[in-house]
């Protein structure tokens, strides 16, 4: 009904009660407590691997005894375990601590949530997996400070100040969905933001949301990744590459792709920095001017571990097993996460100390599974040479190694022949014998968040993904 009733107001009444949220927000996330937690960001970056190891300890210690305390499921698993905070020395002892699946977290959510502080005072952030089924992740006011506060650490290493000009890609209902004439933004006064909807991308309004961003000359765009390649895919096409120069191009949600990477930093004439989070209140990890995808050890620990729990060496894929920090009001300790990523060796030329990332692949629910190559987590270089006619493209998983490309083209100078190139990469990603059909379609549907991901699994075998991650046969 709320929605209904602001779809209804004129936009200069909508910019108005964006605003008026935005200073709510503004309040609670952007306090004392978020500029000195900032602050101590900016010393702790350049501390060396031994600091942060022990700072690292140090706060596990504080995480376990809270999470005993205060989390009914962590005092019930640990006492059945006889461990306790005590048995933390350094950080390695987190070995010590059971793992907690994403099927354990699903089905113990509400005993996991800490009952120091009531319910309704806390933030709620929603996620779901492959049942649909939403899980509820719970913040104290200020676990949501100290996570602002490192993203300013990442915003700031590139447009250096506070309240930066910024356009951000949102997949909140802010431009009624059934206008397609008016503008596509609405304007948050309170931090300077301007947000655009991704639900009103189609190819007769890009000219419009191109010409709004360059009016409005942002130092940084952000959002929906998918979202931002679809106007940054458009300038190329149009050449209209440069028009905007914003200082960083920073995507969140889903999976960067080599491919997107390029189109974005070409478009817009900057760097894009990936950076890494998750609503269930994952550590942090982003990528600095230099080039180096730097974890946040201040945030939490990372581990990315082999089906039989030990860890990976560089460069070698594995499950990402995290634990939060910042997660009081739902405790994550060892929480087996769903994604796969691997890490990078050496030092980064930026001089900061802080352990990098070689690649996060994505989550496994999103993931392929074929009988002749296991486990698919991306099939980037398919889309390699991609002609400019077409304009969006989706492979989905719609069976037991059965696949379909779904294509969107321009109505003019589009040849069968662009997409037969698609479908002969996709075999060397997925193997010979997997069956796959090209479907052309009008527009592919984005989800509730305004995503478009390139790759969907619309088929989960709990059976074969078993299978396949017992091989662990990861193809890149």
């Amino acid at each position: 009904m709320a929605t209904m009733v602001y779809h209804k107001r004129p936009n200069f009444i909508q910019n108005l009660l964006v605003s008026t949220q935005g200073a709510r927000i503004r309040r609670k996330r952007y306090t004392h407590h978020t500029w000195e937690v900032f602050d101590f960001l900016k010393n702790s970056q350049f501390w060396t691997q031994a600091q942060f190891e022990s700072f690292q300890a140090e706060r596990l210690i504080r995480l376990v005894r809270h999470a005993i305390k205060h989390s009914p499921y962590y005092a019930g698993l640990y006492a059945s375990r006889m461990l306790s905070e005590k048995d933390i020395k350094t950080v390695s002892d987190i070995k010590k601590f059971p793992i907690v699946s994403k099927e354990e977290f699903r089905e113990n959510n509400e005993s996991i949530v800490s009952t120091h502080i009531v319910r309704k005072r806390m933030w709620a952030a929603f996620t779901s997996g492959t049942s649909g089924v939403p899980l509820k992740a719970f913040f104290s006011h200020e676990n949501m400070q100290d996570r602002i506060a490192f993203l300013e650490r990442l915003y700031h290493w590139y447009s250096p100040g506070k309240w930066r000009k910024r356009a951000s890609f949102t997949g909140k209902l802010i431009v009624d969905p059934e206008d397609s004439s008016g503008t596509f933004h609405r304007y948050n006064y309170c931090i300077n933001q301007q947000l655009y909807s991704s639900h009103h991308l189609s190819e007769n309004n890009l000219a419009r949301y191109v010409k709004d961003l360059t009016k409005f000359a942002p130092d940084q765009i952000d959002g929906i990744a998918s979202a931002i390649y679809v106007v940054a895919d458009y300038m190329l096409r149009n050449g209209q590459a440069g028009q905007l120069k914003p200082n960083v191009v920073i995507p969140t949600s889903e999976t960067i792709w080599p491919h997107i990477r390029e189109r974005l930093e070409k478009a817009f004439g900057c760097k894009m920095a990936n950076q890494y989070g998750s609503q269930e209140g994952a550590p942090i990890a982003y990528e600095c001017p230099a080039g180096g995808f730097h974890i946040s050890p201040e945030s939490g620990i990372f581990e990315i571990l082999r089906t039989d729990n030990s860890s990976c060496k560089p460069g070698e894929p594995g499950r990402m097993v995290v634990t939060s920090f910042s997660s009081e009001g739902t405790p994550l300790i060892r929480y087996d996460i769903g994604d796969v990523a691997s890490w990078r060796s050496g030092t980064c030329s930026c001089g900061r100390h802080m352990p990098m990332l070689e690649t996060i692949e994505g989550r496994l629910d999103d993931m392929f599974f074929t009988t002749e190559r296991g486990i698919v987590p991306r099939i980037d270089s398919a889309f390699k040479g991609l002609p400019s006619v077409i304009i969006a493209t989706q492979i989905a998983q719609v069976g037991q190694d059965s696949f379909e490309v779904r294509i969107v083209p321009q109505k003019n100078g589009y040849y069968p022949k662009y997409a037969d190139s698609i479908v002969d990469h996709l075999y060397d990603y997925l193997g010979a014998s997997v069956d796959i059909k090209l479907k052309v379609v009008e527009g592919i549907s984005r989800t509730r968040g305004g995503k478009l991901p390139a790759m969907v699994n619309e088929y989960h075998d709990q059976d074969m993904k078993i299978d396949a991650l017992s091989s662990w046969n990861i193809v890149k």
